[in-house]
């Protein structure tokens, strides 16, 4: 259930709702999804100009072993909340 919580405050720290959560429960096309998850995570961090290392949004990843994506994903979300102080 993080992945709702991920895009929930992704969506609050950018002022949009361009992610949703339930596409993560769709077997192929969540796999997918992870990878668009982690490029507007990776745009926020380029529009706030950030020191924070991008999430890796690599589609091959996503496939064989997307616990690598949700480790990045989560871990550069983690620095970009304390960066911004959230």
């Amino acid at each position: 259930m993080e992945h709702i919580r991920y895009c929930n405050l992704v969506n609050e720290l950018r002022n949009q709702t361009s992610l949703e959560w339930w596409p993560v429960f769709v077997p192929v096309y969540g796999n997918i999804y992870l990878t668009t998850m982690a490029k507007e995570l990776n745009s926020f961090i380029l529009e706030k100009n950030l020191s924070v290392p991008p999430a890796n949004d690599n589609i091959v990843l996503a496939f064989i072993f997307p616990f690598v994506n949700w480790h990045s994903m989560f871990s550069a979300f983690n620095k970009c909340a304390d960066a911004v102080g959230r």
